[in-house]
């Protein structure tokens, strides 16, 4: 996607970056939902 604006100096850089960012997303997600499956428990009693 921004190959064009980032150019040939950081290609290692944005392979890591996604790596970076497909991980804290997900751990991200995770967070998310835990939380609001204690909201909802919470909610419940």
């Amino acid at each position: 996607m921004f190959r064009n604006i980032l150019g040939q100096r950081h290609m290692v850089l944005k392979r890591s970056h996604m790596f970076n960012k497909k991980f804290v997303y997900n751990e991200h997600v995770n967070t998310s939902a835990e939380s609001n499956y204690h909201t909802e428990s919470a909610l419940r009693q």
